[in-house]
């Protein structure tokens, strides 16, 4: 039983949640097939190397973060991922990892995950990409705290 009182109240979130899930993974998709992602674009996170690691889009069902696909080294691939995630995430197996997005209601508040070969991952908080927004910052080169 969930806190809220039934299965059913738990089984119905998760199916909006994948719902949504669904529908943010195809429109980022649509929008960079279609070389449309900047119309909707509102924030771009970057490595200090100027990888894209982080798109954080306008939609009208709210935003989205948008992952760009990355590669990272076979030593890294290795290293921080398993055999089945490999299968499941990357083309091929190897350390080019596909594209995802979710709306940013079904993210983390305290990680938003960034990551790419010169960058070992790292989080920020939805806080911080809110004010970045408010301050209307349009590219923001992330630096690993040391």
């Amino acid at each position: 039983m969930t806190v809220d009182g039934s299965d059913d109240d738990l089984r119905r979130g998760l199916a909006e949640m994948r719902e949504r899930s669904a529908l943010a993974e195809a429109t980022y998709a649509a929008l960079i097939q279609t070389g449309k992602l900047q119309s909707h674009l509102l924030l771009t996170y970057r490595c200090p190397q100027r990888c894209a690691l982080l798109h954080v889009i306008n939609l009208p069902r709210g935003a989205v973060f948008g992952w760009p696909r990355y590669k990272t080294s076979r030593e890294e691939t290795s290293r921080a991922s398993s055999p089945d995630g490999r299968r499941k995430n990357t083309e091929g197996g190897e350390g080019k990892w596909k594209a995802r997005a979710a709306f940013a209601i079904d993210v983390d508040d305290d990680e938003v995950g960034l990551t790419c070969d010169h960058l070992r991952p790292m989080g920020i908080t939805k806080a911080r990409i809110e004010a970045d927004i408010a301050a209307g910052l349009a590219d923001v080169v992330v630096r690993r705290p040391r």
